[in-house]
């Protein structure tokens, strides 16, 4: 078959299980979406390395189980979340967890981290999972306290954990409305006058994440009708509950302790900013029930309690953005408690890899030139040599594995992923995007316009696709771009290639990566045009020359 009728879609696909995004709870607690996911989670060298450290801490004696996993939008980290889940709920048997510890072996040349992550879980209890997802408005204490309570609740053991100050309140209020109490009527209508309350919406939200707001809400108004404070003297705080909880579930044999997930921490950073306005006593109860629950986690010995969260900004950063040194200190101090781990760097070549399936009949042709694969060769082998790859590598991941993504493509966009990600345009879900690798693959052929040469995915597509993050993030650079673009566009030539040549050059000033230079060797290599084809790039150059 002619190479002009061959269909990208036709020979590659981004994987039909492959997921841009990972949700939690929710994924994690629908049992088909959940296996789908593991069945298709990527590990890399990386996991590999954070897996191990993690299941080291699973000895009676680590200090070390409060971590942060700190990345922008489209590092993974919700992914990692979810298998860090099923890591500490599912014994290492479990049919489920198989693809997972496949790939973990596979890649670990030694069998020695591989080994440790399944020794530390075997024959052991499994972790009650605390999985939780923050938001801008909900307040830290009432927000673990609720989910340890719902996490026991659906394992059958509410009866574990003793009562707080929440379920003091609504007690207090069905225990005036069983006895008709005088003064609830009074309550009722402050209720409603001053809170713009119902009752029944208040006892709701004292059960709810939501229970701090409610409580202050419910005190307010005690007070207001009794005269007096609401006093509770068995009330125990969030870090004081987990640890009985948990030491009453080894107890029981039951589990081997517990694990608190919480994805979207970033919020609870911009809580603790907020909190600035309010005062010193504002940002202390912001951030103790953190600080707390942390400092437990590594004191927690036998009765094992896992502190895990993820952000987009480490502590370090929202402690400098905060503004005033007694933020600054709050925060520091709770970023003392939690080991750092940067997700940055992923091994993205490897979950490019991962996320693209070669179909059968890409088995029986030349996806590559010869001519073709050899420059594609020497650009990947220089860019990956300085990081420890040698040339098998570079050929099975990155210019085979990675195909029709052209090397420069596979080595930006987790760096462009990193200066411009905003939720709706990261990595994962450029290779699944209709405007990204997914529709590449449909419209484009394999043929190039050129004898005996291929079109791949380039770096002016992967411009195109970021386009609106960088003019959010970079308006300057962006800005600067339009101005241009608008001159070729009202040239009277044709400008299709210098078009492309400045969408290379301001991805470039993106990335700002000493290996992204837009030298005239660099352009031609980026725009994926043979030697015999200088002239073009030559005529391009000069268009661009003489409009700007």
């Amino acid at each position: 078959m002619s190479t002009t009728a061959i269909n990208f879609k036709d020979i590659v696909r981004v994987d039909a299980g492959f997921k841009p995004s990972v949700q939690l709870p929710v994924d994690f607690e629908d049992a088909t979406i959940n296996a789908r996911l593991i069945q298709t989670y990527i590990p890399t060298n990386q996991t590999l390395a954070l897996f191990t450290e993690i299941a080291r801490s699973l000895n009676p004696s680590s200090t070390e189980r409060a971590r942060t996993l700190v990345g922008t939008y489209g590092t993974g980290k919700s992914d990692l979340l979810l298998m860090l889940c099923n890591y500490f709920s599912r014994p290492v048997d479990d049919p489920v967890l198989q693809p997972f510890y496949e790939r973990l072996k596979r890649i670990d040349d030694s069998q020695y981290q591989y080994t440790t992550i399944r020794e530390q879980r075997a024959n052991k209890p499994p972790f009650l999972v605390v999985l939780l997802q923050a938001d801008a408005t909900t307040p830290f204490p009432g927000f673990v306290l609720h989910g340890l309570h719902k996490a026991l609740k659906q394992a059958g053991l509410a009866h574990l954990m003793q009562g707080t100050k929440y379920q003091a309140a609504e007690q207090q209020i069905a225990t005036w409305q069983r006895d008709s109490h005088p003064r609830l009527d009074d309550f009722c209508s402050l209720l409603q006058q001053r809170e713009g309350k119902e009752l029944d919406q208040l006892r709701e939200e004292l059960g709810s994440a939501q229970a701090d707001l409610a409580f202050s809400v419910f005190e307010r108004t005690y007070t207001a009708v009794t005269g007096s404070g609401f006093h509770i003297y068995d009330y125990s705080q969030p870090h004081e509950t987990y640890f009985d909880v948990a030491r009453k579930l080894r107890q029981q044999q039951s589990h081997s302790g517990i694990l608190i997930v919480c994805d979207e921490f970033t919020e609870f950073l911009r809580r603790f900013e907020q909190a600035i306005d309010q005062g010193a006593a504002a940002i202390d109860a912001q951030t103790k029930a953190v600080d707390n629950l942390a400092e437990r986690s590594a004191s927690s010995g036998d009765s094992q309690i896992h502190f895990i969260v993820a952000s987009l900004e480490s502590f370090a950063s929202a402690s400098i953005e905060s503004g005033t040194t007694q933020a600054a200190k709050a925060v520091e101090r709770i970023g003392g408690r939690f080991k750092h781990h940067s997700l940055e760097v992923q091994g993205s070549e490897e979950l490019i890899r991962g996320a693209i399936q070669r179909l059968p009949a890409a088995e029986t042709m030349t996806l590559l030139p010869n001519p073709q694969r050899d420059m594609l060769m020497d650009l990947a082998t220089a860019l990956w040599k300085p990081q420890g790859r040698n040339k098998e590598w570079v050929m099975s991941v990155v210019v085979e594995g990675a195909f029709p993504m052209h090397p420069l493509t596979t080595y930006a966009l987790p760096l462009v992923n990193r200066r411009v990600a905003q939720s709706q345009r990261t990595m994962f879900l450029f290779l699944n995007d209709e405007r990204g690798l997914r529709g590449f693959l449909q419209r484009e052929h394999l043929a190039s316009p050129y004898p005996n040469w291929h079109n791949l995915l380039t770096l002016d597509l992967l411009f195109d696709y970021f386009q609106n993050s960088i003019e959010t993030k970079k308006p300057d650079l962006e800005s600067v771009y339009e101005h241009s673009y608008q001159r070729l566009h009202n040239a009277t030539v044709d400008t299709s290639l210098a078009k492309r040549i400045l969408k290379i050059v301001a991805l470039c000033e993106v990335v700002s990566d000493p290996n992204l230079r837009p030298t005239r060797a660099f352009l031609r290599q980026a725009l994926n045009i043979p030697r015999v084809a200088e002239d073009e790039l030559a005529t391009a150059l000069s268009i661009l020359e003489e409009t700007e």
